[in-house]
């Protein structure tokens, strides 16, 4: 019976050492891991890859808008269309293509230019038999050109050669030459156009 109890209480000892807590498996509070805080995202420039290839920075804040008016004109007759424009701030570069119907319209001439460093030779018309007429333009000092709201800043004219009752729209687009409006401090910036219509008439 003795040697039962001594074998009892040996084991109930070892049995109280295993549940025993260690240093080994007691977390320090001072060394629980903390709770993971997100980083803040980092905000990003949105850039633009021009034509030439080149990266530059967005503006999405700043645009300028131009407008092309439209009328009627009989047939055989000459009629020429304003390009305006309003926003127009800080304006470094434009470019641009400009189209229409070639069975309604053949391109004349363009003129009136009321813009710094603008002439003929901003144009090309290569294509205008097409109805295509290309556009790029910079200012040569290189500071930034501003025009008063609704100004005419060029002139496009047509021949009326469609038929009587036929019509075109001319609108901006990218082909050939795709949009592109930068800022004096090299920024490209939003275009907002509108097109204009045609109708040959009597």
């Amino acid at each position: 019976m003795r040697n039962l109890l001594i074998l009892l209480l040996f084991g109930f000892l070892a049995a109280c050492q295993s549940e025993t807590p260690t240093t080994s498996n007691v977390a320090d509070p001072q060394q629980e891991a903390q709770p993971n805080v997100p980083a803040e995202p980092s905000v990003a420039t949105p850039t633009q890859k021009t034509g030439a290839g080149r990266t530059v920075p967005v503006n999405e804040n700043d645009f300028i808008d131009l407008k092309l008016a439209g009328g009627q004109i009989p047939k055989g007759e000459r009629i020429c269309v304003d390009v305006y424009a309003n926003r127009f701030k800080d304006v470094m570069s434009m470019q641009y293509t400009i189209q229409w119907d070639p069975k309604v319209l053949e391109l004349n001439a363009v003129g009136k230019f009321q813009l710094k460093d603008l002439t003929a030779s901003n144009f090309g018309a290569t294509k205008g038999s097409e109805g295509i007429l290309t556009f790029s333009w910079y200012d040569n000092d290189i500071k930034g050109v501003s025009a008063p709201d609704g100004v005419s800043i060029y002139q496009i004219c047509y021949n009326a050669i469609g038929a009587i009752g036929s019509s075109t729209e001319i609108n901006f687009t990218e082909n050939p030459v795709p949009f592109e409006i930068s800022n004096k401090a090299g920024e490209i910036i939003r275009f907002d156009h509108k097109g204009g219509t045609v109708k040959i008439t009597r």
